[in-house]
């Protein structure tokens, strides 16, 4: 079942995100990202030297060699590391600013007294995106009628982690005035993926989809069942 109302904030719905404001997501900081990635990146300089002085026969024999052998693994893991810090810093800071600039505003307006629209999803079951995995939610539920919604993204999980995700009942709720995002709230079973599909064998109206899109189909044994290729409803329509 997939149904949209525009009411009042819940009690429950208003605790939470009054906990949100009170225990707000931490800044970020530039100067210690960079002091990470400079003691990252001196430690892959170092490998990179040593293996130069080997390639340029500074160092040779069979221990040169061994060393060379054992020097690639750190030298990758260096690179691996700043790679991965400095993305994590850009995710971080991306996520405080839409806090700052969209989340609490909006949760200042919602907590005065302001109407949201919600979006209640009943489902009986789900399965995982394949590609989407690592990226955040990606997930196909069935929610009855013969048809499945799509849900993909990072801001498509609970907003208390101790929630059941992916669940069978949840409302997706934004700000009924301008539709900004207020968040996931989950208060049904836990809903465990029944298997994993490939997004290549989506619709392709899904490999575009920002946010969640309702399409025609059905989770079977084993396999989902889509009706078309098109979506039939934007779900925010």
């Amino acid at each position: 079942m997939y149904r949209s109302t525009t009411r009042p904030i819940l009690a429950a719905e208003r605790a939470l995100l009054d906990a949100r404001v009170r225990h707000p997501i931490p800044k970020v900081s530039w100067a210690s990202t960079a002091a990470w990635v400079a003691l990252w990146s001196v430690g892959g300089v170092a490998c990179m030297a040593t293996l130069g002085r080997i390639d340029s026969g500074e160092l040779g024999g069979v221990l040169a060699w061994s060393v060379r052998a054992l020097l690639v693994i750190p030298a990758l893991t260096c690179l691996f590391a700043v790679t991965a810090l400095i993305a994590s810093h850009i995710s971080w800071a991306r996520r405080y600013r839409q806090y700052r600039q969209e989340f609490l505003p909006c949760c200042a307006a919602l907590l005065a007294g302001a109407q949201v629209e919600a979006k209640t999803v009943t489902a009986t079951a789900v399965c995982a995106i394949a590609e989407l995995t690592d990226e955040g939610n990606g997930y196909l539920f069935d929610i009855g009628g013969g048809e499945l919604l799509f849900l993909a993204g990072e801001r498509y999980r609970p907003i208390d982690d101790t929630m059941p995700w992916p669940s069978t009942e949840f409302d997706i709720v934004r700000a009924a005035a301008d539709g900004s995002w207020i968040g996931v709230f989950s208060r049904g079973d836990v809903l465990e993926p029944s298997h994993t599909v490939a997004l290549a064998e989506c619709p392709e109206a899904l490999l575009w989809a920002e946010e969640e899109e309702r399409i025609e189909g059905a989770i079977e044994v084993g396999r989902v069942r889509f009706g078309g290729a098109a979506a039939v409803a934007a779900a925010q329509a």
